[in-house]
């Protein structure tokens, strides 16, 4: 009887931590910028995932840049396990553009509405999770 217990509570500690070990969090900085040295300007996005106590229980301070100084906004994330999604104020410069996305161990991978302003509307994006461009 004993041993029969120990296997069990053995088992559901296996079963515990390789379910644990698919997780993928939402929270994170997710990055594409890069300073483009031929045009001397900054390109791409950054968007800082963390939790709140929002409607949403999630927050990210999105970053845009089109060739110099970053556009930042701080938004509402709806997150569903590894989907994300948020729009942009209308009252910005990139009024309404929405993201939807995926994220991995390693990447957060979406699509930017198109129809707007933003040059990359309309395309894919791939922003690598790690450091923000700024450390």
């Amino acid at each position: 009887m004993r041993l029969s217990l120990v296997t069990g509570a053995i088992a559901l500690l296996c079963v515990g931590v390789a379910l644990g070990a698919d997780t993928v969090r939402a929270t994170g900085v997710y990055s594409s910028l890069y300073f483009n040295k031929e045009g001397g300007d900054l390109l791409g996005a950054e968007i800082l995932i963390f939790p709140s106590k929002g409607p949403t229980g999630f927050f990210a301070l999105v970053q845009l840049a089109e060739g110099g100084a970053p556009f930042a906004v701080l938004v509402p994330v709806r997150v569903a396990g590894t989907q994300v999604e948020f729009t942009m104020p209308v009252s910005g410069p990139y009024g309404g553009l929405n993201f939807t996305g995926t994220i991995t161990r390693t990447e957060l991978i979406g699509k930017w509405s198109s129809g707007s302003a933003f040059a990359g509307a309309g395309d894919r994006e791939r922003l690598k999770r790690g450091k923000s461009y700024w450390q």
